[in-house]
């Protein structure tokens, strides 16, 4: 199953070759300067949703 990944500022810091060494099949990753965290979805939508519309163009 491919995995998308986005990290907002205050959002924990993961460290990718952990990620990777868990998930074989991350295909993207982004981490972005924009305000918020667990709550991007409500505070940055605009970016929240290009970021998963990105993801989902890149699977075709």
């Amino acid at each position: 199953m491919p995995i998308g990944l986005a990290a907002f500022e205050g959002d924990f810091k993961s460290i990718r070759r952990f990620a990777e060494r868990d998930h074989a099949n991350i295909v993207q990753w982004h981490t972005y300067d924009a305000p918020g965290g667990h709550y991007a979805a409500y505070l940055v939508p605009d970016v929240m949703v290009e970021d998963i519309r990105g993801f989902f163009r890149g699977l075709r």
